[in-house]
């Protein structure tokens, strides 16, 4: 292992030797003394961050896209904060990444609900195109909706 001196010389610090030169002046040395790490740029540190494809430990591909966003502020009851912080713990996540996964769920069950409504609609137009009666338009756009539920 490199002495401390030759880690800080090079510039270049890798998490475990930062993390192993932390702790050990952690305990001898004042929290003043401590060394503290320069970020080492490589490339074009401006760029803005690409899409990136992970894989699942099932073998999925997640492609994830950084999107604009903007900060929101709701208040939340304390003891549903409590409830979100148990389960985001739980789940080895934050409270923020929990509460987006709950609005991307709810909203993706909502968008698929606004499309089935609107293929709905269109197939009733042109159902009724086609068949002169209103309860045989009503009877097979109800059956459609059995079907689907099922």
């Amino acid at each position: 292992m490199k002495t401390k001196s030759a880690i800080l010389l090079s510039g270049i610090l890798s998490p475990s030797v930062f993390y192993w030169l932390y702790l050990r002046n952690a305990t001898t040395e004042p929290e003043s003394s401590l060394p503290v790490p320069l970020p080492v740029l490589k490339g074009s540190f401006m760029k803005k961050p690409t899409d990136q494809t992970m894989k699942t430990e099932e073998g999925f591909e997640l492609k994830l896209r950084s999107r604009d966003s903007k900060p929101v502020i709701i208040h939340i009851p304390a003891d549903t904060l409590t409830s979100l912080e148990k389960i985001a713990a739980g789940r080895d996540m934050s409270v923020e990444a929990l509460l987006k996964l709950y609005i991307g769920q709810a909203m993706r069950q909502d968008l698929a609900k606004l499309s089935a409504d609107r293929v709905l609609e269109k197939t009733a137009q042109v159902l009724k195109q086609h068949i002169r009666s209103e309860d045989e338009v009503s009877a097979i756009l109800k059956e459609i909706r059995v079907e689907t539920i099922s």
